[in-house]
């Protein structure tokens, strides 16, 4: 059925969500605990830091990722017997693949169109990575 112009759909709105439990630790991170009279944020910092004195080895990862950042892990990448990876590309080729249509020839044009390039001028094979992919 239709709603009228400036009519609900929804007349009792969306659905209330469940609290989230963020905002909740929030609120009583704030509050001030009645033994020592400092935050509850306070005090769990204390305790991680002397769980992490301690030797608790979690405790250590969280409060240098808390400080520091998480440690970033480098990643490699080799090609055959830990080699750098070879590449090589046929850039004569590539141009000429891409200005081919420019210069197309017309008729009656006598010129000989471009030929693939000869070799890379260093011995390898054309389009062949260095360690002879």
């Amino acid at each position: 059925m239709p709603w009228a112009k400036g009519e609900s759909g929804n007349p009792r709105g969306s659905p209330k969500k469940a609290l989230a439990l963020a905002p909740t630790l929030r609120g009583i991170l704030r509050e001030l605990d009645p033994v020592t009279g400092e935050s509850y944020r306070r005090c769990v910092a204390l305790a991680l830091v002397r769980a992490a004195a301690a030797g608790n080895v979690e405790a250590i990862k969280v409060v240098f990722d808390r400080v520091d950042g998480p440690l970033r892990v480098p990643l490699e990448h080799t090609g055959r017997d830990g080699a750098p990876i070879g590449l090589a590309f046929d850039h004569a080729a590539i141009l000429a693949e891409l200005v081919a249509p420019a210069l197309a020839l017309g008729p009656g044009d006598d010129r000989e169109p471009p030929g693939p390039p000869q070799g890379a001028g260093d011995g390898s094979s054309v389009g062949e990575d260095r360690d002879g992919g």
